[in-house]
């Protein structure tokens, strides 16, 4: 069993989890109206992220790591870019999140309803999600473009000098401000230099177990790692009637934070199964189904106390999933951050980076995540519709020196020999 990657999938289905209880039927659950019955959020959004959070798992945990993703924060961060995609580019970057048929009306409606539902969790529960757009200073942005990233995803916008150490320091001032000095640095200075936009998410989640593990009954406990070596942990342990769901492949129980609504799910691969063997199974349906099928069972859960960090560049990850194009200077159209008229240069996606931190102990769990995506111009220029010149006619010519614009010789062509 690939034991250490184990612990990426759980936290994945950790932040998953906060997302499948956002559909319908929510507020029918007593404990669950602090959380006000009218939020809803669009299913097909719900889908979308968490297929895309467990197709992206499964291209980043190629290697016996922690894997450790929050497939919201990427998805808020890279729905805010798609704004401004425009053609192919677009449609790539919808296939690689699974937006499907949602037009780009919907999507940006149905993110406002998940903020909207995330900034009013359960009493007891510390969950705080922020967006931002750090524009490069003296460029004309598209007015549309930063209008939807305000009222949608309630994006604060700023102002920055990309060429300047301090725009870095800015940017991870207030990453480590938004995710309570979890995630202290997001980018580098040189990795924005040549930016002119960089969109930012950041989430942090805290909250106390329904009913926390006895201190008095961790013990050290052996635990074998994703690459076979046997180490010894902390290991927690409670008896108690779980959420509870067994197959052929794996076991499941869950474990609901205060309040109820949001709970860790861990899924643990049977003896002689692999993680990949559960991770190859599952898509948002099938992850569904699952959660759906668990119920009440007494028993007993033995689990780690463990704190992981993660910091990963979401480049290559997502280009395997279809969005290629949107890194590729030479192909991608992202201009629709930008006035029609604004440049001939080529808007691109640089990098895409990803940073986590989880903490689960005794009496709950700490976690926070963070995506930049950085936006670059190039001087390729965009496809123009191809003309036809045909020079059978008098014509003029010049010869000039392109720095100064001076022109060295000037004449006209009427009869070419």
């Amino acid at each position: 069993m690939n034991a250490r990657t184990m612990i990426g999938w759980i936290a994945l289905l950790a932040m998953a989890a906060l997302l499948t209880g956002c559909g319908e039927g929510d507020e029918q659950v007593e404990s669950r109206k602090p959380r006000s019955a009218n939020l809803k959020v669009e299913p097909k959004l719900v889908t979308a992220v968490n297929d895309f959070g467990i197709r992206l798992y499964r291209e980043l945990a190629a290697r016996p790591e922690n894997v450790f993703l929050s497939p919201t924060s990427v998805q808020l961060a890279l729905g805010m870019a798609y704004n401004g995609a425009r053609g192919t580019t677009r449609e790539a970057m919808a296939k690689a999140l699974g937006y499907g048929t949602m037009t780009v009306d919907e999507v940006n409606k149905a993110n406002s309803e998940l903020l909207a539902l995330l900034a009013n969790p359960d009493p007891g529960i510390d969950l705080h999600i922020a967006n931002a757009v750090w524009a490069k200073e003296g460029i004309t942005y598209d007015a549309g473009f930063m209008q939807r990233c305000k009222d949608s995803f309630l994006a604060e916008p700023m102002t920055v000098n990309f060429q300047l150490p301090e725009a870095a320091d800015k940017i991870n001032g207030w990453v480590k401000t938004h995710t309570k000095d979890k995630i202290p640095q997001i980018v580098s200075a040189e990795a924005i230099r040549d930016a002119i936009m960089v969109l930012t998410n950041a989430i942090y989640f805290k909250a106390g177990w329904t009913d926390e593990f006895p201190a008095g009954a961790t013990k050290d406990a052996p635990f074998t790692t994703g690459d076979g070596k046997q180490i010894t942990v902390p290991m927690m342990e409670r008896k108690a009637r779980f959420e509870y769901l067994e197959t052929d492949l794996f076991q499941m129980v869950r474990l609901p934070y205060q309040g109820r609504f949001v709970g860790m799910y861990i899924l643990l691969p049977k003896q002689g199964k692999s993680l990949g063997d559960c991770v190859n199974k599952v898509g948002a349906a099938e992850w569904k189904t699952w959660t759906d099928s668990l119920t009440p069972r007494p028993g007993e859960l033995k689990l780690p106390r463990f704190k992981t960090d993660y910091a990963v560049s979401l480049k290559q990850a997502l280009s395997a999933l279809g969005m290629a194009e949107a890194f590729d200077p030479t192909k991608a159209d992202l201009n629709g951050i930008l006035p029609p008229d604004a440049t001939s240069e080529r808007v691109f996606i640089s990098d895409a980076l990803h940073k986590t931190y989880l903490s689960v102990d005794e009496q709950g769990t700490e976690a926070a995540a963070a995506t930049a995506v950085i936006m670059t111009a190039t001087s390729a220029p965009l496809p123009a519709e191809p003309f036809k010149m045909t020079v059978d006619r008098p014509f003029l010519l010049a010869i000039a020196d392109k720095p100064t614009g001076v022109i060295l010789f000037l004449g006209s062509i009427s009869s070419p020999k």
